[in-house]
């Protein structure tokens, strides 16, 4: 394979909500805030090289101390396979590297957003693919009946 396995094809925000805590204690604890991820990725129909990949970060406001802000932000990306890679194979690398990227994507956005709002620039930590596939149950690559 000389080419990347990988190329992202397009992302974009399809929806975005951020409001600002008016409650929020600038002196308080600034850790307290649960972010939940929720993805998906499958083969794009009629584009066996090509994969849809949909990523939630949401702010449980019902689960969070002394949050700055309230936000849900969606990011859509489609990924495409390099032609000598079989899907399944792709798959498990679309799901891995496509949650990278869109997490990035969606934590400078955020930040880019709350830069300029009343408690600053909003950065949430590290999440991990792992952790997100337990928490949305997302069955393991091989056992996916789309490729």
């Amino acid at each position: 394979m000389g080419t990347f396995p990988l190329r992202l094809d397009r992302y974009f925000f399809t929806e975005t909500v951020v409001r600002a805590n008016p409650g929020h204690a600038p002196t308080g604890p600034r850790d307290g805030s649960l972010i939940v991820p929720s993805l998906s990725c499958s083969p794009i129909e009629g584009r066996e090289d090509a994969f849809a990949l949909e990523l939630t970060v949401t702010l449980d406001e019902s689960k969070s101390e002394n949050p700055p802000y309230f936000f849900s932000i969606n990011a859509f990306a489609i990924l495409v396979a390099a032609p000598d890679l079989p899907c399944e194979a792709a798959l498990p690398m679309a799901q891995t590297t496509g949650f990278n990227m869109l997490v990035g994507a969606i934590r400078e956005h955020l930040a880019s957003i709350t830069a300029r709002g009343p408690w600053g620039p909003f950065l949430f930590g590290p999440m991990t693919y792992q952790q997100t596939a337990a928490l949305n149950q997302i069955p393991a690559s091989e056992d996916s009946p789309d490729c």
